[in-house]
């Protein structure tokens, strides 16, 4: 039998994550205000990762001046996040203009 992942409880605690997506950044950019990420379908997967082991997370993305996509066909990159939990709706996402 094949095992594919462990099932790991949730932190009791409930957390904030703000992330930033800029065009024209670099693929190696981390979210942050300096290192935004290139692309929003980035910053997603990261947040659902990154929220993933507490019980309820809040995601503001922030988008800086450039033209953004949202089509995953367009974005070519691979991101395995370290947490999954596509079962759970413990996401509250807002994505909007950063000034």
């Amino acid at each position: 039998m094949n095992q594919v992942g462990t099932c790991v409880s949730k932190m009791t605690t409930d957390t904030t994550l703000n992330l930033f997506v800029s065009g024209a950044t670099e693929e190696d950019a981390d979210g942050t205000y300096s290192k935004p990420f290139r692309h929003l379908v980035k910053a997603l997967d990261y947040a659902n990762s990154e929220v993933a082991h507490y019980r309820k997370g809040t995601v503001n993305i922030y988008l800086l001046n450039n033209d953004h996509i949202m089509s995953r066909g367009i974005v070519n990159y691979h991101y395995e996040p370290e947490r999954k939990d596509k079962y759970s709706g413990n996401q509250a996402i807002t994505i909007q203009p950063a000034f």
